[in-house]
């Protein structure tokens, strides 16, 4: 499987929606009410291969390439495809020049579908708790950040894997995880993200 690198997706980021600076904040008289600006987006592998028992190789298996922004509230909930071994970034960002990023959480929860039963076309499924990135900012000299970003990697081979209710490491069929982020200001003005679902299928395990 072909390796990227996060750093360009980053980079591509602060291009588009600029890095932190030092914004002067005075809070008797910043009269900002809007909500920071906020993106979500997610970038994921467009390859990878799977060894195919039945044929005894390597088989090259292409995705569509994995790239979304969500911005404004109504955007519909996507739901992306990804490799069933590959990586996927989630960056979420939030941008506000009138009052500062105060804080800016990026939430991601599984949820994990297990015990297939091919004959009667059933399965288990269980929701995990929220996986939660945090950034909280203070004013400093009277001085607050213009920007925050927070990012996370999803290595979806390892997201099949959680703790049954005995305590034992059981590996699912198939899981979807939806990432959402939410940000505030220093004006006390709050906005949230819509979810994007990353769902991918082991079929080595149902086809």
């Amino acid at each position: 499987m072909q390796k990227r690198l996060l750093l360009p997706l980053c980079l591509s980021v602060c291009l588009l929606t600029g890095c932190p600076r030092p914004l002067p904040y005075n809070p008797a008289s910043n009269s900002d009410s809007t909500p920071p600006e906020i993106t979500l987006r997610v970038s994921g592998d467009d390859a990878s291969s799977r060894f195919d028992q039945q044929q005894n190789k390597m088989i090259y298996v292409a995705f569509a390439p994995i790239e979304t922004h969500e911005q404004t509230p109504g955007t519909p909930v996507p739901s992306i495809q990804a490799h069933e071994s590959g990586t996927v970034d989630v960056l979420f960002s939030a941008k506000d020049s009138g009052s500062g990023v105060r804080s800016a959480t990026l939430s991601c929860q599984r949820q994990i579908y297990y015990n297939w039963d091919a004959v009667n076309q059933t399965e288990a499924n269980t929701v995990l708790l929220p996986e939660r990135e945090e950034k909280v900012f203070q004013v400093n000299n009277g001085t607050v950040p213009d920007f925050a970003l927070l990012q996370r990697t999803l290595n979806m081979r390892g997201q099949f894997l959680f703790k049954n209710g005995a305590g034992t490491v059981t590996r699912g069929h198939r899981v979807t995880i939806r990432c959402s982020g939410e940000a505030k200001n220093f004006n006390g003005f709050n906005v949230f993200s819509h979810g994007i679902v990353i769902w991918a299928q082991d079929r080595s395990i149902q086809p």
